[in-house]
C-alpha cells in the first residue's frame, strides 16, 4: 500500500516503526515563497538535497520517486524510479515520513488559521478549501503560484 492510499492511524504506526528501525533519516522543507520563486520541481530537488545534507551518515546511493537529482557535490549516485513509492520499500518509507510530518504541520497550521480547516484537508486543493480561499484569501503558507490560490 502506498502512502497515498493509506490511512492516518496506519501511517502513524508505520512512521514510528520506520524511524525506530532505520539507520538514519532527515526531513527538510522549503517555504512557499521559495517554491513560488523557483518552481515546485526545482523546490523538490532543493529539498531532497537539503534532506541529504542533514543525514547523520552518508548514503551509498539515493533513490527518488521519479525525480532526477544531480548529487555530484555529495559524491553520491542518484537513481530516479518512476512509481518508486510502489516499487521500493525505501521510497515508500520516505514518503510515509514526509506525509506524517507534513500532516502534523498542517494540524499546527489549523490552530493558526482555523477557518481553512487544515486539520481535515491538509491543505490539499479540495473544492471546500478553494471555496474558503475565495472567501478569506491566501495565508503566508499558501503557494501563490498554485493554480486557484489567487482566483
Amino acid at each position: 500500500m502506498t502512502q497515498k492510499k493509506s490511512h492516518p492511524k496506519k501511517e502513524n504506526k508505520l512512521f514510528r516503526k520506520i524511524i525506530k528501525n532505520c539507520k538514519c533519516w532527515s526531513v527538510a522543507r522549503v517555504s512557499p515563497a521559495v517554491i513560488d520563486r523557483i518552481s515546485l520541481g526545482n523546490a523538490n530537488i532543493l529539498v531532497i538535497k537539503k534532506a541529504i545534507s542533514r543525514l547523520k551518515s552518508k548514503p551509498d546511493i539515493v533513490i527518488t520517486d521519479a525525480i532526477p537529482v544531480d548529487l555530484d557535490r555529495f559524491h553520491i549516485r542518484s537513481i530516479p524510479i518512476i512509481n518508486g513509492d510502489e516499487l521500493s520499500a525505501s521510497i515508500a518509507a520516505a514518503s510515509i515520513i514526509a506525509k506524517v510530518i507534513r500532516d502534523r504541520l498542517m494540524i499546527k497550521y489549523s490552530r493558526l488559521y482555523p477557518e481553512y480547516e487544515f486539520a481535515s484537508n491538509k491543505g490539499y486543493g479540495t473544492k471546500k478549501h478553494f471555496s474558503i480561499l475565495s472567501k478569506c484569501g491566501p495565508t503566508r503558507i499558501h503557494r501563490k503560484s498554485f493554480n486557484g490560490v489567487l482566483g
